[in-house]
């Protein structure tokens, strides 16, 4: 996953930073960088990933081999099922479907790349289809081990706050949908201004380019003015660390 090989450069950087917002490309902030840094410091070291177990989480994807293969078709690779079952995950690991996004304290990514039991879930992943919803989910709810940042109760139990996803038959959209995805246009910009997300996914800047110019206009005049708004539903959020001293950040 590349995303293991951007954790460990991120880990040799001068900048000591505290959080990784894991994102794909075509998301934008709905947050300033001053908000987000209050964000992360009352989660005080809390990650924040989706999770969902039993049927939700889809078993045949890791209960059943896969393997990446060349669509001739496409000219792409894709994820095939091979013949028979997979083995369990290592460690009697119990499996948590989440996202490949996410935010992540620094405590969980120095975690994840010197731990042998997450080192053990990687390296059984690649085996499963679509490794990345599965390993950083897992790694987060698992009650098997401590794991700096993690939450131990019901994943379905509470939100994520990373990313406001419009799927399609959940929520309005005012555009089209692309793989059941919602592709923001400039008539969900009041809907978006009223998300407490940090992140909203997708934006296509040659179908709607005045959806991300306008966005991008109204979180800069938020970051020229130094405005903060409400932050008390992050207080609230089930996932935060508050037993414990709270981690120093800059702003």
């Amino acid at each position: 996953m590349a995303d293991i090989h951007c954790m460990k450069e991120l880990l040799t950087s001068p900048v000591k930073w505290r959080y990784l917002v894991n994102i794909p490309g075509q998301q934008f902030p709905l947050r300033t960088n001053l908000e987000m840094v209050k964000i992360f410091k009352i989660y005080n070291g809390a990650n924040d990933q989706l999770g969902v177990s039993g049927k939700k989480s889809l078993p045949r994807r890791y209960k059943i081999k896969h393997h990446v293969v060349w669509d001739k078709k496409t000219g792409r690779n894709i994820t095939a099922e091979s013949v028979g079952r997979y083995p369990p995950p290592p460690h009697n690991f119990q499996i948590v479907k989440g996202s490949a996004y996410g935010t992540f304290s620094r405590a969980f990514v120095e975690f994840v790349m010197t731990d042998r039991r997450a080192h053990d879930l990687i390296e059984w992943s690649r085996g499963i289809e679509s490794p990345d919803e599965y390993v950083w989910s897992t790694l987060h709810h698992t009650k098997i081990m401590k794991v700096p940042g993690g939450f131990t109760g019901d994943p379905e139990s509470k939100r994520s706050m990373t990313t406001f996803v419009a799927w399609q038959r959940e929520v309005p959209c005012e555009s089209i949908h692309v793989r059941w995805i919602c592709i923001f246009s400039a008539a969900d910009l009041p809907m978006l201004k009223r998300r407490p997300e940090l992140f909203a996914n997708k934006f296509y800047i040659d179908l709607h380019p005045v959806a991300l110019h306008c966005l991008d206009q109204y979180i800069f005049n938020l970051t020229i003015t130094n405005q903060v708004r409400d932050l008390q539903l992050y207080r609230e959020l089930p996932f935060i660390l508050t037993n414990q001293r709270p981690t120093l950040m800059n702003t």
